[in-house]
Formats: structure tokens, sequence, C-alpha cells
């Protein structure tokens, strides 16, 4: 699927746009993982052992601590994403005209990051199919 969305951008908005696509994509992808922490892969374990303890109670417990956890950090490292947007806009694109890009993946990059701790909070109470829609 992403194959056929880069296809398409090269095809419609030309090559330098799916360049800056790109890049954008893997700073979003990059800061992610700081911003989840770790913690989208452990709740995994977690959720799926309280689950086969059947300890429900702590599930909702595990989930919220987690949850508050990722909330605070997805928002710090979005926050510094978009103060240094100007600078790595410089870096990547050698130039300030693309600042309003990275600007971009701040936004997008808090709700990437709450997006993959649920899905795997899914994947941890095995609804599969749930975690397939959002992953």
């Amino acid at each position: 699927m992403q194959y056929l969305l880069f296809f398409y951008i090269a095809r419609i908005y030309g090559s330098e746009a799916l360049g800056i696509f790109s890049t954008c994509f893997t700073i979003l992808l990059i800061s992610s993982v700081f911003g989840k922490l770790g913690l989208d892969t452990s709740i995994v374990k977690f959720i799926a052992q309280l689950k086969a303890l059947k300890k429900e109670h702590y599930i909702i417990k595990t989930y919220f601590s987690g949850f508050k956890a990722v909330l605070l950090s997805g928002f710090i490292v979005a926050f510094i994403i978009y103060l240094l947007s100007g600078s790595l806009s410089k870096l990547f694109f050698n130039n300030n005209g693309s600042q309003q890009n990275i600007k971009l993946v701040s936004y997008a990059l808090f709700a990437f990051v709450l997006l993959g701790f649920n899905s795997e909070f899914l994947r941890g109470l095995k609804k599969i199919t749930l975690y397939s829609l959002f992953q």
C-alpha cells in the first residue's frame, strides 16, 4: 500500500514532493520511537499476561498508566519537533521554506504516537481485527 502511495505522490506531484514527503515521514517514524518510550511494545506483554491471569481490573489500570506516560512523552516530543522545525528544515531541506512541513509532522506525531499505543493495546487484548485496522 505504501508503494502505491509513493507512486501516486511521485506521479501527481513530482519527485521533489516525494522527497519532501519521504523525509517528513522518516522524521515522523524516528521521533515516534521516542514519543512511545517503548510502552507500545510492553503494553502487549502486560495486557496479555493480565488477561491470561483473568485480572481484568488491572488491565484498565495498566492501560491508563501507560496512556498517561505516552500522552505526556508524545506531547513533549511533538513540542520539541515543533520548536526545532526551523533547524530541521535547514538541516534536511537546506531552506526555511519547508518549516511548515516539519510543523505538520509535529502535529501528526502526537496522534501517531497515541494511535500506535492504542493499537498495541488492542493487540494485547487479542483483538487482532481491530488491531489490524489501526495498524
